[in-house]
């Protein structure tokens, strides 16, 4: 994959590279997908599914349960927090529709996560640094896929549709938007700007009712976005007319964000919370996170991946013409950026950090490195032109000789490296439990053991048995779940019956009762 990722950008092979590139990369999505069959919901998508499950069970249609999602977002937005499109998506969690219906939430959020990342990058590269098509999707390809591989925790991002619809989808949605700004910016006719707007201004009010972490380093990106187009209009290299579209995204942007602060609701939760908020701590917490995720996230194999990727941005860099002049500066305004997406949350309620939202900051990782990447390189191009390393990093990219001897290291120790970083231990049973892996091992690991089948058909007999139940007041338990498989499962109820997740799951089903227990009196007895 990455000696295809360096070959030598000739005519004949540019578009055999790239296509068998995209034959890795959709090779190792199929039991990525694959998985998503035996995902189901759990815990908040019970609790925020429960109104519109019942407006359905009971014979309602697909019109009613948006009519039932829009009235409790209205009702949630007054009294406990002020997200508003983050909750109609969550209200509008696909199990409402039947336990089978679940599978569209994994595929909904794994494929708006590759295609906003992918087009993003690609358009950074092509638009703004003018690297060739071929180039840019190979680098957006290799990126997107590392970025999936090491998610940081796959079930809260991917096959959990309440933590990925509310964190990850909106990641996308931002992804997406920054891209049809970059179109706008970049767009040689008027009539490819106009098209931008039309889709970006509906866009960026649906982004600034999403969650805070995004909106708020969105925020920030925009505001610098904005400058640059003024200098662009000043300077006459920008259309007046762009520029007044990208003012009326961003207005639209800032009023949803608005609305959404300035919610009833958030006053209220931050009330019950009871957290005495303190904007110096919560910006130590911020810088002190984003470092450590920084670190975090730079394992062995992605250092592997950056180094490879170093002379392809060298030579992007070389050829666009900018002068790199302030790699420091780029370097800790884009690390402050980076750095506010725990801001809002650190404020709200100390320090805590779900896994859901932490995903996203990893997420983030790889367009805070692969931006001050492409400018460090482009500074060491211009300030060092001529020298020893100037003339390594092109050998690297155009002597077919030292490419394969660059690109077989290269791709022999991102293998060891990812070989390195599962994590083996004893399980319960005194079997060898294996974790940290790639996501595409991961999966395949579950779909080959049998463990996800088990884990869905379990699922599916309970939750039958429970639909059966909708109304009944007596005291219910179920058995606990055999397996509980990486990347697919997030929780899971108690043997505590007023247990906040148990709760969730009695809203959900009407029921007075459930928990974990012994006396349940249907077969649970499965072979892997």
């Amino acid at each position: 994959m990455y000696y295809l990722l360096m070959m030598k950008t000739t005519k004949t092979n540019r578009p055999i590279a790239l296509y068998i590139l995209i034959a890795i990369f959709v090779l190792s999505l199929i039991p990525i997908y694959y998985v998503a069959s035996y995902a189901h919901p759990s815990v908040d998508d019970y609790y925020y599914g429960a109104e519109g499950y019942a407006v359905y069970s009971q014979g309602g249609s697909f019109t009613d349960v948006i009519k039932s999602a829009a009235s409790e977002t209205l009702r949630t937005y007054n009294d406990w927090q002020g997200n508003f499109s983050a909750i109609f998506l969550m209200r509008m969690q696909p199990g409402v529709f039947g336990e089978n219906a679940y599978i569209l939430a994994p595929i909904i959020l794994i494929t708006a996560f590759i295609a906003g990342l992918f087009f993003l990058i690609y358009n950074v590269l092509r638009g703004i640094f003018k690297a060739t098509g071929t180039t840019s999707a190979a680098v957006s390809l290799v990126i997107t896929f590392c970025a999936l591989q090491f998610t940081y925790v796959p079930s809260d991002s991917f096959y959990w549709y309440n933590g990925g619809i509310y964190y990850t989808f909106f990641f996308s949605l931002m992804c997406a938007l920054l891209t049809l700004i970059i179109s706008l910016l970049k767009a040689r006719r008027n009539p490819g700007a106009i098209i931008s707007g039309v889709i970006g201004i509906p866009l960026a009010f649906v982004i600034g009712g999403g969650n805070y972490s995004t909106a708020l380093y969105l925020a920030l990106i925009l505001i610098f976005v904005l400058v640059y187009a003024v200098i662009q209009v000043r300077s006459r290299r920008l259309p007046i007319v762009r520029l007044a579209i990208l003012l009326l995204m961003i207005a639209t942007f800032f009023v949803s964000f608005i609305l959404s602060v300035k919610a009833p609701g958030n006053a209220i939760r931050i009330a019950y919370v009871n957290y005495d908020s303190s904007i110096i701590k919560a910006l130590m917490y911020s810088f002190a996170y984003g470092g450590y995720v920084i670190g975090d996230a730079t394992t062995f194999p992605v250092i592997v991946l950056w180094v490879l990727l170093f002379p392809i941005f060298y030579r992007i860099a070389r050829r666009t013409g900018f002068r790199f002049r302030l790699p420091l500066l780029v370097l800790l305004i884009s690390f402050g950026v980076f750095c506010s997406q725990g801001t809002a949350l650190f404020y709200a309620q100390g320090m805590r950090m779900p896994y859901r939202m932490s995903n996203i900051i990893y997420f983030n990782y790889y367009l805070f490195m692969t931006l001050n990447l492409l400018y460090l390189a482009g500074y060491l191009a211009t300030r060092f032109p001529g020298s020893h390393f100037d003339s390594l990093m092109v050998n690297l990219t155009t002597t077919s000789r030292s490419l394969k001897i660059f690109a077989i290291v290269c791709s022999i120790l991102f293998v060891i490296g990812c070989v390195g970083n599962v994590k083996v231990s004893e399980n319960e049973e005194g079997g060898a439990s294996f974790t940290s892996m790639p996501l595409s091992v991961s999966a395949a690991r579950t779909i080959i053991s049998g463990e996800g089948k088990i884990y869905d058909t379990e699922l599916n007999e309970r939750n039958t048995y429970l639909g059966s139940l909708r109304g009944n007041r007596d005291f219910i338990t179920v058995p606990a779940l055999t397996y509980t498989p990486e990347p697919i499962f997030h929780s899971d109820i108690t043997t505590v019956s007023d247990d906040w997740k148990n709760m969730h799951l009695i809203k959900f089903y009407d029921l007075m009762s459930v928990k974990i227990g012994e006396d349940y009196n249907v077969s649970t007895s499965y072979e892997p």
